[in-house]
């Protein structure tokens, strides 16, 4: 069931995209996603260097801080006891959040670019 909704969710976002590209003038779509990247910085860039600020208190606390520790981070919630990762994990949804917003933002820019060329008649690849 799992492999049917991964292969089912990007078709649906293209298939989404390309009504959205139909429907809504270009301009507005690149509005939408200088909006979208704009929100997603602003909410996911503070809230995810607070939650890495905690993370690092927790670990130091508990211990020693382990050796790159800031590229997998999730990893080490299990280390930590339940009252810290309460207060945790609403920054790290947060910063979650903020990235998927910049990340649908960035999506939508690429896209109305790719139709602005499209629309000039020009050959892409």
């Amino acid at each position: 069931m799992a492999e049917l909704l991964v292969a089912l969710v990007p078709l649906l976002l293209l298939a989404a995209l390309a009504l959205l590209a139909l429907l809504v003038p270009l301009e507005a779509i690149a509005g939408l996603s200088l909006a979208l990247l704009a929100v997603g910085l602003l909410v996911g860039a503070p809230t995810a260097l607070y939650y890495h600020v905690l993370l690092r208190r927790a670990l130091a606390q508990r211990g020693s801080v382990p050796k790159g520790w800031y590229w997998r981070p999730q990893q080490h919630h299990a280390t930590l006891d339940v009252a810290t990762r309460r207060r945790l994990t609403p920054w790290f949804v947060a910063g979650g959040l903020g990235f998927l917003l910049m990340s649908l933002g960035l999506t939508l820019a690429v896209s109305a670019l790719f139709l602005w060329f499209r629309s000039q008649g020009a050959v892409l690849p």
